[in-house]
């Protein structure tokens, strides 16, 4: 008879055993497999409401199952690894509390390991208690993971863990380090309202769908360095009680820390920015600098919320990072952002964004402010964005003078009879007019060079001669539209000589 055979015999001895003992409602053995052989258990494992004082260690085993510890405690170490559990697995409010174990004066600290197993049904650990390390390294959840109200005492470690079918560890307490580095989320991950009494990192982990982080207490280090979060994320309301950092970092669509509480460091060095970033209501104690920060490719923009946030503690320049309300939101606290805006990025020297920053504030002013009524509001905005660019393109002015000139000469010049006879008389341009005689086509080249002469003497004339006006003339019924068109075309020249003369000055 071979050792192999012999060793499975044992095994399955042991098993008996413990079957019988199960009765006793208290287990005392060892379970152990460990050859290089993969080994497929049928049998339904169900050690519910047990305390149990065996050594769990088994190596490359698929479970065909469901296997339960629900209710038990564990008063020794556990260790599955290189498994398969096809059928579902329940841990729910079990207890792992083994002990310390000395053999040749070698301390092996109590530990429960999953590493390298293969869930392929739902997982759950709700409410269970680990008191010593448990780690779940390289391990692949295929459907549900449950760890709700799980208290991680000791150390914990789900690093390049693959979870399919979501990740749930809402309410969950882990009182030592943790680490989720490497690993895939592929649906919804819900670590809301937990409590991270240590150090917590996610370093390089993707999220592929929603990640949410609410109302989560992180009292040390907060590590999300590398980590690309391809849907939405929620810190709403969470605490950050030390240093936070998202360095290089990627993000895509929507972060929210709407309601969280910053007490210490916040880096966001050579981070991908998000569509949008949410401070709505935020207490920072410290700058958040967002100038080292790069935009996503997919957008032109980010779009940074401010409500209710110390906007001295936030330092971005506006020509990257654009600021937005709430719909509903009062139109004075949007006016109040903006003009603490345009103080801070003055007072650092942000000149192209204030100067952005400053075209978008009279823009809400003119339009949104409810200062003016809409028709008039729109009209307004058009003329000061087209007409010098808020102030800021004056160059336009002459390019907007010359545009003015020409057309009202090239209006003149079909009306050019009509005008130096009925309305603004030149007498020797009149006499020339008068004395030309031709068709249509000829005199319209004709008269153009005399018609730009006659309009700049009228749009560029600091004054008019009042003798040669016929007033007089053209104050009965439709001829008074004479005397409108005339000071239409000589008070736009003088409007356009009066911002000529500023930009000339300020220049």
């Amino acid at each position: 008879m071979t050792w192999s055979v012999i060793k499975l015999i044992l095994v399955f001895s042991i098993v008996l055993i413990n079957n019988f003992l199960i009765g006793q409602n208290y287990v005392f053995s060892k379970l152990s497999f460990g050859d290089t052989i993969y080994r497929n258990i049928s049998d339904r494992w169900d050690y519910s409401n047990k305390n149990i004082n065996f050594l769990i260690h088994i190596d490359q085993t698929n479970f065909d199952s469901a296997i339960s510890f629900e209710n038990s405690t564990l008063y020794n170490n556990v260790y599955f690894s290189n498994c398969s559990f096809r059928s579902k697995v329940n841990f729910i409010n079990t207890k792992f509390e083994p002990i310390k174990t000395v053999n040749s004066n070698h301390i092996t600290d109590p530990y429960a390991f999953f590493i390298k197993v293969n869930f392929l049904n739902d997982v759950d650990f709700e409410k269970a208690e680990f008191q010593c390390r448990a780690i779940f390294n390289n391990s692949m959840f295929n459907r549900k993971a449950n760890f709700q109200y799980t208290k991680f005492n000791s150390s914990a470690e789900f690093s390049n863990i693959s979870f399919i079918r979501g990740a749930f560890f809402n309410n969950a307490d882990f009182n030592s380090t943790c680490s989720f580095s490497i690993s895939n989320f592929f649906l919804d991950s819900d670590f809301q309202y937990i409590n991270f009494e240590s150090s917590v990192n996610f370093i390089g982990s993707l999220f592929y769908s929603d990640a949410k982080f609410s109302y989560s207490k992180f009292n040390s280090l907060a590590n999300f360095a590398q980590a690309v979060f391809d849907s939405s994320v929620f810190f709403n309301g969470s605490l950050f009680d030390s240093t936070v950092t998202f360095a290089r970092c990627q993000f895509n669509d929507w972060v929210s820390f709407k309601d969280a509480t910053f007490n210490n460091a916040v880096s966001f060095e050579k981070t991908i920015l998000p569509k949008w970033l949410d401070f709505s209501n935020a207490s920072i104690k410290t700058e958040i600098d967002l100038t080292k920060a790069h935009l996503n490719d997919k957008y032109d923009s980010c779009y940074i919320g401010l409500t209710n946030t110390d906007i001295e503690k936030i330092r971005f320049r506006y020509s990257r990072i654009k600021f937005f309300t709430e719909e509903g939101t009062d139109k004075e606290i949007i006016s109040n952002i903006f003009e603490r805006l345009l103080e801070k990025t003055k007072k650092e020297g942000f000149i192209f964004s204030y100067e952005l920053l400053d075209k978008r504030y009279k823009k809400f002013i003119y339009t949104e402010s409810g200062k003016y009524n809409r028709i008039l509001g729109v009209f307004l905005n058009w003329i000061s964005k087209n007409w010098w660019g808020y102030g800021y393109d004056k160059v336009l002015i002459i390019r907007n003078s010359i545009i003015l000139f020409f057309l009202f000469s090239l209006i003149n010049t079909f009306l050019f009879k009509h005008l130096i006879t009925k309305v603004y008389v030149i007498e020797k341009i009149k006499e020339w007019r008068m004395s030309k005689n031709g068709s249509r086509i000829i005199m319209f080249f004709n008269v153009m060079p005399y018609s730009f002469f006659y309009t700049a003497l009228i749009f560029f004339g600091l004054k008019f001669d009042l003798d040669k006006l016929k007033y007089q003339d053209n104050l009965k019924w439709f001829k008074v539209f004479n005397l409108v068109y005339f000071f239409v075309v000589y008070i736009t020249g003088l409007i356009c000589l009066g911002y000529l003369a500023n930009f000339i000055i300020s220049t």
